[in-house]
């Protein structure tokens, strides 16, 4: 027989397990948002930190002594060249120079590659027994290849069927406009 007074312990019990299962999930949630939002947002500062050093080495305005110059060929961190061009793009994104970045040329001076890392903090997922914070990083390679092709030529008309034509000698196509370069 039961007595009166041990109704509903189970429901009890129940209640408070299913509480504790939804507020890890919510906290694993939360926790996994943060990371992707961070690790998203590293590679956007890599993604724009290696364009930009190439598009300067390209360009030929990284020189030593000029603002934003860095060292071609061995590689280097942003604490040893904050005002390095990849490094301001870097800090463009929310990310401090003295945060793990780093520039290598994996083949020379033809490609540029960044790595950016940062640790996030962690909060509900240190319940469970993970470490305080994680590591979040990301890496980008930006390269430039010169090759001469031929530019091709589109003509598109609805209902003409010779909308370019050339007859004789000499004839001369000229284009204007457009990039003096591209990558």
């Amino acid at each position: 027989m039961r007595c009166r007074g041990e109704r509903g312990q189970a429901a009890i019990v129940v209640a408070v397990l299913l509480s504790i299962f939804l507020l890890g999930a919510v906290g694993l949630a939360v926790d996994a948002g943060n990371l992707y939002f961070h690790r998203q947002m590293a590679q956007a500062a890599a993604d724009a930190a290696a364009i930009s050093a190439m598009m300067s080495m390209f360009q030929g305005t990284n020189i030593e002594g000029k603002p934003g110059y860095f060292p071609v060929g061995g590689g280097f961190t942003c604490d040893a060249y904050p005002s390095s061009i990849p490094c301001k793009y870097v800090t463009y994104h929310q990310f401090a120079a003295d945060e793990h970045i780093k520039v290598e040329f994996p083949s020379g001076n033809s490609q540029v590659r960044v790595i950016v890392s940062r640790d996030v903090p962690l909060s509900f997922i240190r319940l469970i027994g993970v470490g305080p914070n994680q590591e979040v990083a990301a890496t980008a390679t930006a390269a430039v290849v010169q090759e001469k092709n031929p530019i091709p030529i589109v003509v598109l008309h609805p209902n003409k069927k010779q909308a370019l034509t050339m007859n004789g000698t000499g004839a001369e196509i000229r284009i204007c406009g457009g990039p003096l370069r591209s990558i």
